[in-house]
């Protein structure tokens, strides 16, 4: 629901994320991997990807963003069930070792993360690693999206600091 809802909104902070992370790894390849049933989000993304994509050439960025678009299902939120099912395979987790920084998705080194962490990368990127740390408590820092759904007069994803109570 919250990673729908990034893409949908916010699907800059989610590519910037990625970029900067590639940067950091020195990835020339990232993908969006979307379940089926979320194809209806591949015009916008698409709009977005070659807005980046013009950046990216400015600055001599040399990462391309492919959508992937997979049978998906809630397991495929387990990093190696969902190379699993990039590869065509049937969506399930791998034995570890190896691990996928090792041995990931056909065989080469890979990094799995989800559309928060990217969405949040680029926010301590914009903030400065300092400013990011005074968020939270003294053991977690930053912030976590909440999705409240259902019977609630206040439906909708909630950002909040780490260590932060319901009241």
């Amino acid at each position: 629901f919250k990673d729908r809802k990034l893409l949908v909104e916010v699907p800059r902070k989610v590519i910037s994320g990625m970029a900067i992370c590639a940067y950091a790894t020195g990835a020339n390849k990232g993908f969006i991997y979307l379940r089926r049933e979320y194809r209806y989000l591949i015009p916008e993304l698409n709009k977005e990807l070659a807005l980046y994509k013009s950046h990216a050439e400015r600055l001599g960025l040399d990462f391309k963003i492919e959508i992937f678009l997979g049978a998906g299902a809630y397991i495929c939120g387990e990093e190696t069930a969902l190379i699993e099912s990039m590869e065509g395979k049937r969506g399930e987790p791998r034995n570890k070792p190896p691990y996928p920084i090792q041995d990931g998705y056909l065989g080469k080194p890979t990094i799995v993360n989800n559309v928060e962490t990217f969405a949040s990368t680029s926010m301590i990127f914009r903030i400065g690693a300092d400013e990011y740390k005074k968020l939270g408590t003294d053991d977690q820092h930053g912030s976590k999206l909440f999705s409240n759904s259902g019977d609630s007069p206040k439906e909708g994803v909630y950002e909040l600091e780490l260590g932060m109570t319901i009241e």
